[in-house]
């Protein structure tokens, strides 16, 4: 059903006039236009390596790799300064124990993923493990020797 463009009377759809004023009733041929679906001609960049694994792990491997090495820093300088120094040996623990959790997490990663950079990541993670027993041993022997010198 369409109006009238004249007097604005309801029209039927099998009418071709208006009944009301008699003018004919405007038909508007609608063309169909039919489109092609687009066809993506470039695929969304990923970074991968040459040998087409994603970039990400490789860095993840050296984030790993990194972070095992300050970790044992650390904990090698806490250990150090365990005795000499208690407050000392507990921040470097500490620290030794913060650098050293993500390394673990960072060579975990990598290490199942990559292939190119396998090495790095299995050092990252062994770094980082060792980093954080040594630094948890000796922020714990610090925390101790800091709670007796408070008490005595």
């Amino acid at each position: 059903m369409t109006f009238c463009k004249k007097c604005g009377h309801l029209i039927s759809d099998d009418s071709m006039y208006c009944p009301k004023c008699g003018t004919a009733k405007e038909v508007i041929q609608s063309e169909v236009i039919h489109a092609e679906p687009i066809q993506q001609t470039q695929q969304p960049t990923k970074l991968v390596s040459r040998r087409g694994e994603p970039v990400v792990f490789k860095v993840f491997s050296i984030i790993a790799l990194v972070l095992g090495i300050v970790s044992l820093a650390m904990a090698s300088l806490g250990f150090l300064n365990m005795f000499n120094f208690f407050f000392l040996g507990y921040l470097l623990g500490a620290f030794a124990i913060s650098f050293g959790v993500p390394g673990i997490v960072f060579g975990a990663i990598s290490k199942k993923r990559t292939y190119i950079s396998h090495g790095k990541a299995v050092t990252g993670f062994v770094l980082s493990l060792i980093g954080t027993i040594i630094g948890a041993i000796v922020f714990i022997i610090t925390y101790i020797q800091l709670l007796e010198s408070i008490i005595y």
